[in-house]
């Protein structure tokens, strides 16, 4: 159990500093000239196809029973990376600033955006895996 934990701890610390250095690359790069929050929805469309990817590919292979591949990378990494919580407060702030527009489509740009890469990385990880 400690094991699974140092794991989803080490993961979850490389995602988070990932998700930090390329969020503030996108904002310095895009985030001026659109006043969206891209970098975060960058992260959250990377991660959620990644995601798909590791979890589709693990399925009948022998990184299936592996707890630290799990552990690391799926919990830890992925969960660090991914940022749901910082999404839903920029959308709250984006709507506390009047900016209903961006608000409306950084919310649903994210979400459909998310579970469409979850899809596509979940049919990529079948793929690879066959």
């Amino acid at each position: 159990m400690f094991v699974h934990l140092v794991a989803i701890f080490i993961g979850g610390g490389l995602g988070a500093c990932s998700r930090y250095l390329i969020s503030l690359g996108v904002a310095n790069f895009f985030e001026e000239k659109h006043g969206l929050p891209l970098g975060t929805m960058l992260c959250n469309v990377s991660g959620s196809f990644l995601i798909g990817v590791g979890a589709a590919y693990a399925v009948g292979t022998s990184f299936e029973n592996q707890p630290f591949f799990r552990h690391f990378l799926l919990i830890g990494f992925f969960g660090g990376y991914t940022t749901f919580s910082t999404f839903s407060l920029e959308t709250i702030t984006l709507l506390q600033n009047g900016r209903t527009g961006a608000a409306v489509l950084a919310a649903v740009g994210t979400v459909v955006l998310c579970l469409f890469g979850v899809a596509l990385g979940s049919a990529l990880g079948n793929w690879i895996r066959t």
